[in-house]
């Protein structure tokens, strides 16, 4: 929404927004920090008594008709305005003159207009504002008859002329009180033939000149009763809003068309409807909240049940694609796993290629997730050979969110960086982003460049890190996607702390953690940034505090991208903490070692065995700092640009 927008807003502009709005209306806006609620109360007897007066102009009022009508205005300004207009007209000034309510006050206005009042009823129906246009081509009056009937209503003050361009003048009612009195004067059977009328003229406007918003013919169909025509332009308008990035108006539109789909009287169609905007619905929310949000998850197993119920394979598959992603990103394994399988499975029994090129995304994915970086590297090459761009770039808009072949660059870049295969990590990121800005697709710009972060920090290219974060906050504040831009700075800080600059790059990073490691793609990575730049600035109770956090609150903690280096810190945190906890601090340090090893992530490997070796030799185990040593440098490659190398050949050195 606009206003939902303006308040992210207004914290960072110059700018004074006032928004008035009915009390029935329940909104949080009072909750942000930079919005005040100002609640308008009903003004005093005198007040309320001066403006009956004014309105009234030289009309003489006697002042118990003027203490009427203060008494049945409430001290509602409009109220105490429509009822001495009521009286006016009436000519009538003495006792009893005062209408009742409101309603009765606009209706008996309309009752004494004549054609005014039938022109008056049928703008009702097209709206609060509505264009001589329209009002026009629905009420099939020629312009001198609709304009005296207008200025009619003008003169009555119960409309006024809203704008005027292109000679397409446009009118508004008073209030929107005026307006309800004069629909709901009209009957049940003739507003919903009003509104055919004007969804069919506003869809053949669309059709010849694309003009009218759908969400406007939507309405109308609506409330004809039309609800299969409803349900379809909320899906157009839906639609539009997505392509716009405008998620929070796409979501209020799908679960307009469910609402509209759960009407429909045909009990195979209203299956075949409601299916169709619940996956929509669960595929948004999965790219405006977040793959990992309960909103997310929520819909899709929805979306799931309505599948199988309607035994809709590709619908299924959608679903069960959603939800593992959901798992994935939740560190779910377990739960990913039969999602994956059941993936597997529905792929093949389909039989469609395109779903079987998603299966495939979804085991490159699943083996980044639980560390398998052999896999990794294997599923994304095979991605790449068979990726079609005029094929599979529609999927990005069905599936993930992002296109499937710049995923598999960027992930291959990763996967390159756990093998050690330094030199080949930032060419894989730049056939990568020549397609990414290739596609133009926002969402798979800023996915591509938060995977391009982590994976030149993880090839230990500060500047390439840094380069990619910059990008990344940039894009997130283009298109106002504001966990994007937060990550992006986050990242921005990580690349200075591998520069060494570990106190201000921790003033940038804290107050950002929450929502880098909120982003859940990048598993414990943030974590294992932020611990270690804990431990880099000699806050290692902090460091070690978040490192148990972690490992404590996972539901696999010795399975997942990264979680060895997890299980290397909390070692070196507490050797530095305290000698006596050697002991401890060696069984973690092995815990790394073996779990880097299975994983074939031989950074991490090599990483965790240094640490290992040194505490060893410390404790006069030389043969066997020797041996870890020997077996974690064994697969490391040559062309590693890191410290690694050189440190295990130091403490190499120092065993002879």
């Amino acid at each position: 929404m606009l206003v939902d927008r303006l308040l992210k807003r207004v914290d960072r502009e110059l700018a004074l927004v006032l928004i008035s709005y009915r009390p029935e209306l329940k909104t949080n806006w009072s909750e942000h920090s930079q919005a005040t609620l100002i609640s308008c109360k009903p003004i005093g007897y005198e007040h309320c008594a001066t403006l009956i007066r004014r309105v009234a102009g030289r009309t003489q009022i006697d002042e118990s008709l003027v203490s009427e009508i203060v008494t049945r205005s409430d001290g509602v300004p409009l109220f105490a305005e429509e009822l001495t207009k009521a009286v006016l007209d009436m000519r009538s000034l003495g006792p009893g003159a005062v209408p009742p309510t409101l309603q009765d006050s606009l209706m008996a206005r309309l009752d004494r207009l004549g054609r005014g009042k039938d022109i008056a009823q049928i703008a009702s129906v097209i709206g609060r504002q509505f264009s001589h246009q329209l009002l026009k081509a629905i009420v099939g009056a020629d312009d001198s008859d609709l304009g005296a009937c207008l200025t009619r209503l003008g003169e009555a003050g119960l409309i006024f002329e809203a704008g005027n361009d292109d000679q397409r003048s446009s009118y508004s009612f008073n209030h929107s009180l005026v307006q309800e009195a004069a629909y709901e004067s009209l009957s049940r059977s003739r507003r919903q033939a009003l509104h055919r009328d004007i969804a069919s003229h506003l869809e053949s406007e669309t059709v010849t000149a694309g003009e009218s918003e759908p969400t406007l013919i939507a309405h109308h169909y609506g409330r004809a009763g039309e609800a299969e025509k409803s349900f379809h332009f909320w899906l157009l308008a839906a639609d539009r809003s997505y392509r716009r990035l405008a998620f929070a108006d796409s979501i209020a539109s799908l679960n307009s068309a469910i609402a509209e789909a759960e009407r429909v009287a045909d009990p195979k169609l209203r299956a075949c409807l409601k299916v169709d905007a619940q996956l929509r619905l669960g595929t948004t929310l999965v790219i405006h909240k977040g793959p990992q949000s309960n909103e997310a998850e929520s819909a899709l197993e929805r979306a799931k049940t309505l599948a199988e119920e309607a035994n809709a394979g590709p619908q299924l598959f959608q679903a069960t694609w959603g939800l593992y992603l959901n798992a994935a990103r939740n560190q779910r394994l377990d739960k990913a796993k039969l999602r994956g399988e059941e993936l597997l499975t529905i792929s093949q029994e389909i039989g469609d290629e395109d779903l079987k090129f998603e299966a495939l995304h979804h085991r490159w994915g699943f083996a980044y997730y639980t560390g398998q970086t052999a896999k990794t590297l294997e599923f994304t090459t095979e991605g790449l050979n068979r990726y079609d761009r005029d094929r599979h770039h529609k999927l990005s808009h069905v599936f993930a969110g992002h296109d499937p072949g710049a995923c598999a660059h960027c992930v291959r870049a990763m996967a390159l960086g756990l093998l050690g295969r330094a030199k080949s990590v930032r060419p894989a990121l730049d056939a990568g982003l020549v397609l990414a800005n290739a596609l133009q697709h926002p969402l798979t710009l800023a996915f591509f460049h938060s995977v391009a972060c982590t994976a030149m920090h993880i090839a230990g290219d500060c500047n390439g890190c840094g380069e990619f974060a910059q990008q990344l906050t940039q894009l997130g504040t283009k298109y106002e996607f504001p966990v994007i831009a937060s990550v992006g700075s986050f990242m921005l800080g990580a690349a200075r702390a591998m520069q060494g600059d570990f106190v201000p790059a921790l003033k940038q990073m804290e107050p950002l953690f929450e929502a880098a490691f909120g982003y859940g793609f990048f598993g414990m990575h943030p974590g294992i940034i932020m611990a270690q730049t804990l431990t880099d600035a000699n806050r290692n109770q902090e460091a070690l505090t978040l490192v148990t956090r972690l490992l404590d609150s996972s539901r696999t903690p010795e399975t997942g991208a990264f979680v060895s280096e997890l299980w290397r810190l909390r070692g070196d945190v507490l050797l530095r903490l305290s000698a006596d906890n050697s002991p401890e601090a060696e069984g973690h340090l092995a815990t790394a070692v073996r779990i880097a090893s299975e994983q074939g992530a031989v950074v991490f490997h090599l990483r965790a065995a240094v640490s290992l070796a040194r505490l060893l030799a410390d404790r006069g185990r030389q043969d066997l700092a020797r041996a870890v040593l020997s077996r974690a440098g064994a697969n490391m490659p040559d062309d590693w640009n890191g410290s690694e190398i050189p440190v295990a050949a130091n403490l190499r050195s120092d065993l002879r």
